[in-house]
């Protein structure tokens, strides 16, 4: 199954995105490294991405692991950037 999101870090913040949709959600650095860890640790999906998703593209993603549900992009040390 692919990803029913994407975090990435973009130029000078944080995207939440979902795949083939244009609308995309500014996020805070915080709330980067809290669905990176999430993932990472193979936590529940924060409620804040939750009701992002549903409010910003009608997904519903409650109770859904981060892990497999949001692929988070990591910082490049050459500065470049990849939002989708």
């Amino acid at each position: 199954m692919a990803h029913a999101l994407i975090a990435s870090p973009f130029l000078d913040g944080h995207l939440l995105l979902k795949p083939g949709a244009r609308a995309g959600a500014r996020i805070p650095a915080d709330r980067y490294e809290t669905i990176r860890q999430a993932a990472t640790d193979g936590e529940a999906l924060p409620s804040w991405a939750v009701r992002t998703a549903a409010d910003v593209w009608g997904l519903d993603l409650d109770g859904r692991p981060a892990r497999g549900t949001v692929l988070v992009r990591h910082p490049s040390p050459y500065g470049y950037c990849r939002a989708s």
